[in-house]
């Protein structure tokens, strides 16, 4: 549960909630299997990297998806709005642009910038643990017992640990108690020694003050950690579990009639007003819990909790009182040190940005090694309130090897992820006005996609111009399976500007000219699937960029196969090609793989999730996959793909 008490103030439904005077296409083009071609982009380039200077003299990103580089414009200025203190008292909305080339192992790399828990059971489930009136009894190996089986048949049993396992006939005998998966229950079920040692039963919450009214904010909202004058101390300063356990307690959030926020076990907030639930806390040492203290200082009314108690001296020497135990806590995000994600991983995050840059707010998800990434469902979103342009790139990419800290990661952390990180997966969202633009995703990858040891999720952006109040979201549940995959990704993107002469990674103010992107096949490939987005939107109307549409307009998406000496005609042998006349030179034996036209009217966005799969569609070596961009309906227009290729030897 979400509630909001002014921490962004006045953000209507817009983008592709349809806000007002914003022309919005909030379609879904999932395509089915086709025999014939088609092929998509948004990570890999095998040609090289365009890293120069954009026209406005700002700089050209690449986040490792495929060689071109990206801009980013970056004016300033601009005022700040904030809506007064936090109010949220939901769980967590928690958990690249870039492009990269077929043999690029780095992040998913950028297409092209405007430069300027689980808390189900995994366990046995219905197997359950025998009682003394069952035909085969518990015996004190914890085995059924009986004069013979019958081969291949199962039995419940009880674990070494207590856990209901599982046990199979093998040559006339019952074999060992199989203990079952690790579940959030408290317990060890796995009888490993440790209890609930997986990722997904509990939830980080930040630590945030306000400076100027000494005040202490706790939230598992990221983005509100930072709003209405609160500045983030710690990140997951403690846990608390993302689910009722029996044994544990709803731990409530309130706020005083005063402003300042307090946290009890108490349904009736001591008498304040309830906001939500923060988790469920222990009320004892259960399961590597530790005690959460409760100071309260008079001068402030602020409430401050901290399982440190050389934080509460520290405290108590300067004018607060220790009120008690909260209850108890846990100081990590799972009970082992070799904990994973079981799969669906709850993929989630979400960041408040009001200076303009394209940071980047990182989030790291520890999982098995040796994994294919199977699915896809949820989405990502922009808010603001003003009507001035903001953008985000939403990044997935799998780190093999090296540290994989749970949850958010240092604001050190590389724009575009760590070294050595590889792409599965962009998505971009675009806002020219006031609103909540939000972009669904539902896919599965037919044969998966390699991944292994640690997924991260990036959200790079905000406003590009003028500084204003942005957040972003993630909530994305990313599936995995064990079995092995060979597949892996092209990217087809790219981001390109009409009706102004600058930015993006390339721009025209003709809109009878048009951009092309060419990527060469070295051998015969299988193209699998196509999958990401495309957001085409006009800029907010500002002096600051090309001047809106005055009608109707329709920006052209294509993706095709050329043939041989065709993919010779852009006049480059690889990479970013135009403006030129592409359109009106397609060969008459190019293959189309897929058109994503989008339509609006004046200032507006469209933007649209692109999924399609391909049975038996092999591309030649020598043969090049192209993605086209064109506009017409004149004025400042913003046109970018971030879509990708799976692909099979």
């Amino acid at each position: 549960m979400v509630l909001s008490t002014g921490c962004v103030a006045s953000v209507v439904s817009g983008g592709l909630d349809g806000a007002a005077g914003v022309g919005v296409d909030a379609g879904t083009l999932s395509l089915g299997a086709d025999a014939g071609g088609g092929e998509g982009s948004v990570f890999g380039d095998g040609g090289p990297v365009e890293g120069g200077a954009s026209p406005d003299g700002g700089r050209v990103e690449d986040a490792g998806l495929a060689g071109d580089g990206g801009g980013s414009l970056e004016d300033g200025g601009g005022s700040l709005e904030d809506g007064g203190p936090p109010g949220d008292g939901g769980p967590r909305d928690a958990g690249a642009r870039a492009d990269a080339g077929p043999e690029d192992a780095g992040a998913l790399p950028d297409a092209g910038r405007f430069d300027a828990g689980v808390s189900a059971d995994a366990g046995v489930g219905d197997a359950a643990v025998p009682d003394a009136g069952t035909p085969l009894p518990v015996v004190d190996a914890g085995l059924p017992q009986d004069a013979g089986c019958l081969a291949g048949a199962t039995a419940a049993c009880v674990t070494s640990c207590g856990s209901g396992g599982t046990t199979s006939c093998s040559g006339g005998a019952w074999g060992p108690c199989v203990p079952p998966p690790e579940s959030c229950n408290l317990a060890d079920d796995d009888c490993d020694g440790v209890c609930d040692d997986r990722m997904g039963c509990r939830i980080g919450v930040d630590r945030a003050f306000n400076g100027s009214a000494g005040l202490h904010f706790y939230t598992t909202d990221d983005a509100e950690a930072s709003c209405c004058g609160y500045q983030v101390e710690t990140y997951d300063a403690f846990y608390l579990y993302d689910s009722p356990q029996p044994g544990l307690l709803p731990f409530y959030r309130c706020r005083t009639s005063a402003g300042a926020h307090l946290y009890t076990t108490d349904g009736s907030c001591d008498g304040e007003s309830l906001e939500g639930t923060l988790g469920w806390i222990a009320t004892g040492a259960a399961c590597g819990s530790v005690p959460l203290y409760d100071l309260y200082q008079a001068s402030t009314g602020d409430h401050l909790y901290t399982e440190s108690g050389a934080e509460v001296s520290s405290a108590e020497g300067d004018g607060y009182v220790l009120q008690g135990t909260a209850g108890y806590v846990w100081p990590g995000a799972c009970g082992g040190a070799g904990c994973v994600w079981p799969s669906p991983v709850a993929m989630a995050g979400s960041a408040r940005v009001e200076a303009t840059g394209f940071p980047t707010a990182w989030y790291g998800f520890p999982i098995p090694a040796g994994a294919s990434f199977s699915s896809l469902a949820g989405s990502v979103s922009l808010s603001q309130s003003q009507d001035l342009y903001s953008e985000v790139l939403f990044i997935l990419q799998d780190l093999p090897s090296g540290a994989c800290p749970a949850g958010r990661w240092p604001a050190s952390t590389p724009e575009f992820g760590p070294p050595g990180a590889v792409g599965i997966g962009q998505f971009i969202v675009k806002a020219p006005a006031h609103g909540t633009f939000s972009l669904p995703l539902d896919f599965t990858l037919p044969g998966g996609l390699p991944i292994g040891h640690c997924l991260l999720l990036g959200l790079n952006g905000g406003p590009v111009s003028t500084a204003h109040d942005m957040t972003s979201a993630a909530d994305l549940t990313l599936n995995y399976t064990t079995a092995p995959s060979a597949q892996r990704l092209i990217g087809l993107g790219g981001e390109f500007c009409f009706g102004q002469d600058w930015g993006c990674q390339r721009a025209t103010t003709d809109d009878s000219r048009s951009f092309a992107k060419v990527t060469p096949v070295g051998q015969t490939t299988r193209l699998v699937a196509l999958y990401g987005d495309v957001s085409d939107t006009t800029f907010d109307g500002t002096s600051a960029f090309g001047a809106p549409p005055a009608g109707a307009w329709t920006a052209k998406n294509d993706f095709y196969v050329y043939h041989g000496a065709e993919c010779s005609s852009f006049g480059v042998a690889s990479g970013i090609a135009g403006p030129g006349d592409y359109y009106g030179a397609i060969p008459p034996d190019a293959t189309l793989l897929l058109s994503v036209p989008l339509s609006g009217s004046g200032i507006g966005v469209a933007t649209r999730p692109v999924f399609k799969t391909f049975r038996n569609l092999s591309i030649a070596a020598g043969d090049c996959l192209v993605t086209l961009w064109g506009l017409s309906g004149g004025g400042g227009f913003d046109d970018e793909t971030q879509v990708a290729a799976l692909v099979a030897p």
